[in-house]
């Protein structure tokens, strides 16, 4: 609950050097009845100018440095004594205990949670704003109402512009305050804050990658030169390699990984389709120049067979012996330049076998080869043990191959991408929030308003009714209003004073029902010469009515300005506001 306690006041407006403390939790129905001595005794016209305005003026300076009234903040300082202005309010919210104390002459902010000084600011004259604006800030904060909706649900007052008679911008404004709508616009740009962080944090890990990736190549570079030197071993080998190859190749015309992740991951299918299109592009062209030097390998074989029979490979004619010794080197060099180039081909194609077996699957399911998980599992598990043999064949006694398992185990720097895709993944929710906050689509947004402006369009009817004003007043989903008497569209200058006043009375109330609905209770309420303006004697009692309601049912302090006469017998108490010789005094009659 938000309850204001007492508030001090020393040198504002007409108030003097002496401090002044008005208790403000009375739970009762308050008069504020002026008496100008100055003027000449208790008459009518002694009234005016006592300062009834002044208590909630200085409420708000106090809590927003600024008085509802169109004064200018040096003209608050008391004319007479010219400094040492200050308003002290003692307030409560959600049950903790705070305190404002905001002066003038010297300039003075302080900002008390629970008795600790949670913000203090004395600033110079000649300061700009004279108040720290992050003070202000917190206050706002725990208050969790802005000034103008103070103005609304708390000080009612005719210096205000009635809320109807406002700029559709600013009475949207006040409702998306009211309604909580602004509320996610804040969150929404400290969400932007945070996705700028992420995304910063995305592109120095991509930075950190590539630069992992370009290290990387450098080594395989390496690697691949010693695996050139490694084809002369891989030729004994070949007859074994060649079996477990052609078996491999068997099972892996089925991209099992592809075919596995097809099962989980079928979003991913666009962006893994163009990457294995270029990879098996890539492989087609490696195998087809495979293809072309195997042809060349077996060209050269049935050389060779022919040369070893002494015979001319191409006429078939028996060779000198230095002639024969010639070719035969010349054979075996160029088989050797050949195989070399085979193995060379082959690790390209290992090596993006390797690379497609890291993408999910691409196809989409009506190509499964499979029907289930687990006989894919089961293939991916032939094929794992294939490779294994595989390797197993190509490291017997290889006289290289331990030092390129020492560059690959030790130089190669594995490349984790979960730290990136996890960001990304963030970034995007992050982004999906924020349409959700600022979106005017957003269901969340249009669930906030429905909801509650069914409440407030309740609420308002019930206090037209009960203040005794037949037009139908009605917020629409756009938070425009629309207003009607008996089937005919009105504007809000179509109405009297008097019919204006019980409609601005009424959205006050209404306003102040919504707000303790989502928010917290307020314990007092502040009628500055509203029931004055216009309403007769019938609105008037109607009004009075609910107020001692308000008071009586849900324990509220309701402070009264009127000039009306009447009004005396129909209060609780009475705060008589004096003024004496330049300076105003508060004295209530109990």
């Amino acid at each position: 609950m938000f309850k204001v306690k007492s508030i001090t006041i020393k040198n504002f407006l007409s108030v003097g050097n002496v401090s002044q403390i008005i208790p403000m939790d009375r739970d009762e129905l308050i008069l504020i009845l002026g008496e100008n001595l100055d003027l000449g005794g208790d008459d009518a016209g002694s009234k005016n100018g006592t300062g009834k305005t002044l208590l909630i003026n200085a409420i708000s300076y106090a809590l927003y440095g600024w008085p509802i009234s169109d004064i200018k903040k040096e003209h608050l300082i008391n004319r007479t004594n010219g400094k040492n202005m200050l308003v002290t309010i003692d307030f409560e919210s959600e049950g903790k205990p705070y305190r404002i104390v905001r002066g003038l002459r010297p300039r003075i902010l302080e900002f008390y949670d629970n008795g600790v000084v949670k913000c203090d600011k004395e600033e110079s004259e000649d300061s700009a704003q004279g108040d720290s604006r992050e003070t202000q800030k917190e206050i706002e904060k725990v208050l969790g109402l802005s000034h103008d909706l103070f103005c609304q649900i708390i000080a009612a007052n005719t210096y205000t512009t009635p809320f109807l008679f406002q700029r559709v911008s600013d009475q949207r404004i006040i409702i998306e305050q009211l309604l909580g709508i602004t509320l996610l616009s804040e969150k929404a740009e400290k969400l932007k804050e945070e996705i700028k962080l992420t995304k910063e944090q995305v592109s120095h890990e991509e930075i950190r990658i590539k630069a992992v990736d370009s290290a990387n190549k450098r080594i395989q570079e390496q690697i691949n030169s010693l695996l050139v030197k490694q084809s002369s071993w891989v030729k004994k080998q070949q007859s074994d390699i060649i079996l477990i190859q052609k078996k491999i190749s068997k099972l892996s015309q089925i991209d099992i990984d592809e075919e596995l992740v097809l099962h989980v991951l079928w979003e991913e299918y666009n962006k893994n389709s163009r990457e294995r299109s270029t990879l098996l592009q890539q492989q087609t062209q490696i195998t087809s120049t495979l293809t072309k030097e195997t042809k060349v390998h077996e060209n050269y074989q049935n050389d060779l067979l022919s040369l070893k029979n002494q015979c001319c490979q191409t006429c078939k004619q028996k060779l000198k012996i230095d002639k024969h010794s010639e070719l035969l080197l010349e054979l075996q060099g160029k088989l050797i330049k050949c195989e070399s180039e085979i193995s060379e081909l082959k690790e390209g194609i290992s090596f993006l076998k390797k690379e497609l077996l890291k993408i999910p699957a691409l196809n989409e399911p009506k190509n499964r080869v499979y029907d289930s998980f687990n006989d894919a599992h089961d293939h991916r598990n032939r094929l794992m043990l294939l490779k294994h043999e595989l390797k197993q064949k190509q490291d017997e006694k290889d006289p290289y191959q331990e030092q390129i398992m020492s560059m690959q185990n030790t130089a190669l720097e594995v490349i984790d991408n979960s730290l990136i895709n996890s960001l990304s993944r963030f970034v995007e929710h992050q982004e999906f929030l924020l349409k959700l906050l600022t979106n005017k689509d957003s269901f969340i947004r249009k669930k906030i308003i429905d909801q509650n402006l069914n409440y407030l369009n309740l609420r308002l009817a019930f206090y037209l009714s009960a203040l005794g004003l037949p037009h139908e007043v009605i917020f629409q989903n756009d938070l425009s209003v629309t207003i009607n008497e008996f089937g005919r569209d009105l504007s809000f200058g179509n109405l009297s004073r008097g019919e204006a006043g019980r409609l601005t009375l009424g959205l006050s109330f209404s306003f102040r029902d919504v707000w303790e609905n989502l928010y917290q209770r307020i314990n007092c309420l502040y009628i500055d010469e509203l029931l004055d303006n216009g309403l007769d004697v019938s609105g008037s009692d109607s009004a009075i009515k609910l107020l001692r309601e308000m008071s009586r049912d849900q324990g509220k302090s309701i402070w009264v300005v009127s000039h009306k006469d009447e009004m005396i017998s129909k209060c609780d108490n009475i705060l008589r506001v004096r003024k004496e010789n330049g300076f105003t005094r508060f004295e209530f009659n109990d």
